[in-house]
């Protein structure tokens, strides 16, 4: 048995070549054959789209394909073999199926699950791809043996999706559904960057500008902050490569998040990691990762909470010791991702 590796294309701001490096890593300490399907990237920036570049992607992922399909016919994918993609929502899946099917070969799909259409604030389902995604994302629950998820929220956000388009009740076959979804965590560590001083009045915005972060909120809490020292940074705004986005990330005080989507929540982690005192809303991911000391319920909320932290000695004391107990067990969750993601592989 070999796992033959498709990862996502790499991208400078995005976490897709430390991926490449944790998972064969770790693979490696296991003592498992492997290889990567790679290839020529169209671009190494988000040129067109918001997390992943619209036209590198699909340009990224028709060379994976044309390397599987080779390898196919060259007799390389054997009885066995387990393809693990790094992001499961990728037309890869539907090919790998058709030449499963073809061929007889009995070889395993199962990879890691990202945004989707069954989030109604994702990217993808407000440009309108829920409208022919639907039964794009119903066959990938269909073809892979195993789905990887970060989060209970994430997992329990799709199965509400099936439900309500019917699928377990028409189709008795979408009852396994469920026991294929692994919450198994993702593999994130802490980013590298010197140690600088701390700005004390400084509050980060980390996340893209896009709605489903909300960032208009922002203008309402500088507004509501205005009589304070306490400012708003976007690093959206002022950060160009990742190095700069960790420099502003450990210069600041307070990070804070507004989202109205978030399955897993790479910014936060990055900001916890980087000993912030981070402030989330009590929904999505954040309400099952976070202390309930560091969840707030309105922006009104959120805006108590850094006054009373910037101000008040003994309160900001008790976010300090519930932000470094979250960092705690979200840096064990992210390190023991990828051997949770193997024991699962190990099973299929």
């Amino acid at each position: 048995m070999k796992i033959i590796q498709v990862p996502i294309e790499p991208i400078e701001s995005r976490y897709s070549v430390d991926w490449c490096d944790w998972f064969n890593q770790t693979i490696r300490l296991h003592s498992i054959n492997h290889v990567n399907v790679t290839a020529n990237p169209l671009t190494r920036d988000i040129e067109t789209g918001s997390f992943l570049d619209v036209f590198g992607t699909n340009y990224y992922k028709a060379q994976q394909t044309q390397k599987i399909a080779k390898a196919m016919h060259n007799g390389y994918v054997e009885d066995g073999d387990i393809f693990l993609f790094h992001d499961l929502w990728s037309p890869s899946v539907i090919n790998l199926a058709y030449m499963r099917s073809a061929s007889g070969i009995n070889f395993k799909i199962c990879g890691c699950l990202h945004a989707g259409t069954w989030d109604k604030h994702d990217f993808l389902t407000k440009v309108g791809m829920k409208e022919w995604a639907d039964g794009f994302e119903t066959s990938l629950f269909q073809i892979a043996d195993a789905v990887f998820v970060a989060t209970k929220f994430h997992k329990n956000l799709i199965l509400d999706d099936i439900l309500q388009q019917k699928l377990l009740i028409i189709d008795p076959g979408f009852s396994g559904i469920a026991d294929k979804i692994k919450v198994t965590g993702f593999p994130i560590f802490k980013p590298e960057t010197d140690i600088v001083m701390k700005a004390p009045n400084q509050i980060t915005f980390p996340h893209r500008l896009d709605p489903e972060k909300q960032p208009e909120l922002c203008d309402y809490i500088e507004q509501k902050l205005k009589s304070t020292s306490l400012s708003i940074l976007k690093t959206k705004e002022c950060c160009n490569t990742k190095q700069k986005y960790y420099d502003v990330l450990a210069r600041s005080t307070y990070t804070i998040s507004m989202a109205l989507q978030e399955t897993w929540g790479i910014a936060m982690q990055e900001a916890l990691f980087l000993d912030n005192i981070v402030f989330v809303p009590e929904r999505l991911s954040y309400a099952e990762m976070y202390h309930s000391d560091l969840q707030y319920h309105t922006v009104d909320e959120l805006v108590d909470k850094l006054i009373a932290s910037y101000y008040h000695y003994d309160y900001r004391e008790q976010m300090i010791k519930a932000s470094k107990e979250t960092k705690q067990e979200l840096m064990k969750k992210g390190k023991q991702a990828i051997p949770n993601i193997l024991k699962e592989i190990e099973k299929l």
